[in-house]
């Protein structure tokens, strides 16, 4: 198995260097312009990627607020019936 796992880490290094040299070789041929709109591109992404958590996270937090109000209504019942 310790054989298995260090060839596909070797494989992987080889894969990240072949990528690493591609893309530098790809970069000389594309005009400065196109560049920065892919850069642009980018960072709309990643904003986007961002937003969607922050969504998440708010239903999240909204789920939490809705399970403690029924919580708090069941006790306060209790409490009124005492």
């Amino acid at each position: 198995m310790n054989g298995t796992v260090i060839a596909l880490l070797v494989f992987g290094l080889l894969l990240i260097s072949q990528f690493q040299e591609s893309r530098g070789e790809i970069a000389e041929y594309v005009p400065d312009d196109e560049i920065e709109t892919m850069e642009v591109a980018k960072r709309g992404l990643f904003g986007s990627v961002r937003r969607f958590k922050a969504k998440n996270k708010l239903k999240k937090i909204q789920k939490q607020q809705k399970k403690l109000k029924k919580e708090e209504e069941k006790y306060q019942r209790k409490l009124n019936a005492l």
